[in-house]
């Protein structure tokens, strides 16, 4: 937490700096009281893990990456949907378990019980599971 603070305060006090309109800035996180704070003013684009446009995008990325994988189209249909549900909106999630996915398939071990067998609640099951 000390160290998101001097980030934040780092940003904040650099953007106090420079005039308006010339520089924008993205900042991903959880709704932290100590961020949203720091950040009052400024105008927020907020992305919902459970917003529609969010799972659509978070399907398209991981249909795209099952098919690096040598399964049938029924496993990779079935294997879309628990990621999906798994992943609960975040990429980050996807992204970390993809990794796991493609160590097993290199060693030509990776089976649809993988994917079923991977953490539930997103990034929270996945940080508690590992």
């Amino acid at each position: 937490r000390e160290e998101s603070s001097s980030i934040v305060n780092v940003l904040i006090r650099n953007l106090k700096t420079i005039p308006g309109g010339c520089l924008s800035i993205a900042v991903s996180s959880r709704p932290e009281v100590d961020i949203l704070t720091a950040f009052q003013g400024y105008v927020p684009l907020k992305i919902e893990c459970e917003e529609k446009s969010n799972k659509e995008d978070l399907g398209k990325f991981i249909e795209a990456r099952l098919k690096a994988y040598d399964m049938d189209e029924k496993c990779q249909n079935e294997a879309a949907r628990i990621l999906q549900e798994k992943a609960a909106g975040m990429f980050l999630y996807a992204k970390y378990v993809f990794e796991q996915l493609d160590a097993k398939a290199e060693a030509a071990q990776l089976a649809l019980g993988d994917i079923k067998g991977l953490p539930d609640g997103g990034l929270d099951g996945y940080y508690e599971a590992t």
